[in-house]
């Protein structure tokens, strides 16, 4: 496989990813590939195959006359809207669930799919999406830094790095 260019394999993994939600080791199943979540992290972080999901995710945006602030906003929008309805959730004589969506506004209607079935948007879905494009799922880094004339084996400075960690951890 060349470096930089894209096979028809390739095209077809990132069209599956599209297909699917943008689910990488999902797209790579769907693509026939076997061992999703070992492979799949390896070619989704090759650069020609971000620059291309980068590419036609720009382009979906640019045709659809969106900025991500917008697509943000419509994020929270359906999250709010999700919670909300959860008041519109009844219990019927038999104890069991049905919905009455009995004077629901128009945004609180947002989060339903079906009406006839009940079946509402997952709040926790649009939460997931917005972690994900704030970065939320980025690991913390944290700094240490000791200044001292002492000299320290590598046991005792791992214990005062972890001690810091932890105490950072503790106080958030």
């Amino acid at each position: 496989m060349a470096f930089g260019r894209l096979l028809d394999k390739d095209i077809n993994i990132i069209n599956k990813y599209f297909e699917c939600g943008f689910n990488k080791d999902e797209a790579w199943r769907r693509a026939g590939k076997n061992h999703a979540q070992e492979l799949s992290w390896k070619f989704f972080r090759r650069p020609e195959v971000k620059a291309e999901i980068k590419r036609r995710m720009d382009k979906q945006i640019a045709k659809a006359d969106l900025t991500v602030e917008e697509l943000i906003e419509d994020l929270r929008r359906l999250k709010d809207s999700a919670l909300a309805i959860a008041k519109y959730k009844k219990v019927d004589e038999k104890g069991k669930l049905y919905w009455d969506f009995t004077g629901a506004t128009e945004e609180e209607l947002l989060a339903v799919t079906d009406v006839d079935k009940g079946a509402v948007l997952d709040p926790n879905a649009a939460i997931d999406k917005l972690l994900k494009i704030l970065g939320g799922y980025k690991p913390e880094k944290v700094e240490a830094k000791i200044e001292t004339s002492q000299e320290f084996d590598k046991e005792t400075v791992r214990a005062i790095l972890f001690g810091a960690i932890k105490a950072n951890k503790e106080e958030s």
